[in-house]
């Protein structure tokens, strides 16, 4: 089933982007059963089949059965993409420390992600001291990735938390690791927005764009399975 989303002006359009999916999709062999178009999907309307003329009634995805679903298996649902950006704004940075001993540091801060992966708390400088540690190497970014591999959940919002209070490449390689663990999770829609996040800040602050960000928002943008680039993923940053 195809479902184009538009406002009347845009139905010549949408029209022609159902037509040529259709025709795609047939071409694979993969059957297309209907073909829907409707003005909304954050309200209540109506929905219109350009091929029989059928209607009916359509209600916000928000109060549908499937997401009620998706909630209690502990999914969150956003009401539009906006709304998922903002969950990777920044918030006031994270405070300085001294670098002291870089060895030490690194070890300190992975002990300490360790630990929040596992549900303890975190400290107000775990952010300033992460930064430094991913940022010094790429291999202790890869590390954090392998590790949050086994609490995805909990990795992608950990390094969610850690890239807001961050600003410059640490930012951008905090975003890489929240992407990758997006990705792991399959939820391919804020994994992309944590890859361009990534790549915007990177831009935006004259530092090297990730290299990891730009190969898993191209991906994600050609449509490769969420579950191909999680083996991806999975294979690059557990190697030794």
């Amino acid at each position: 089933m195809l479902l184009a989303v538009c406002d009347q002006p845009h139905d010549w359009q949408a029209l022609t982007v159902l037509d040529a999916l259709r025709v795609a999709l047939r071409a694979a062999g993969i059957p297309v059963l209907r073909r829907i178009m409707t003005r909304d999907v954050t309200t209540e309307g109506q929905w219109y089949d350009p091929d029989s003329g059928g209607t009916g009634p359509t209600y916000p995805y928000t109060d549908s059965i499937v997401t009620a679903h998706r909630v209690l298996g502990g999914d969150r649902v956003s009401a539009g993409r906006s709304d998922i950006e903002a969950e990777f704004a920044c918030l006031p940075p994270a405070p300085p420390m001294a670098l002291g001993d870089h060895g030490e540091l690194v070890l300190a801060a992975a002990q300490e992600i360790a630990d929040a992966l596992a549900g303890h708390p975190i400290s107000r400088t775990l952010p300033t001291r992460a930064g430094i540690a991913i940022t010094a190497d790429v291999a202790v970014r890869d590390a954090m990735i392998a590790a949050a591999a086994q609490h995805t959940d909990t990795g992608a919002y950990l390094w969610t938390h850690i890239a807001r209070r961050l600003r410059g490449r640490p930012r951008a390689e905090a975003l890489t690791i929240a992407a990758a663990c997006y990705c792991l999770l399959d939820d391919s829609v804020r994994a992309g927005i944590a890859a361009d996040a990534a790549l915007n800040e990177a831009q935006g602050t004259q530092t090297p764009p990730p290299r990891l960000a730009l190969m898993l928002l191209t991906a994600l943008r050609s449509g490769i399975p969420p579950q191909q680039i999680s083996r991806a993923i999975i294979d690059a940053t557990t190697r030794d």
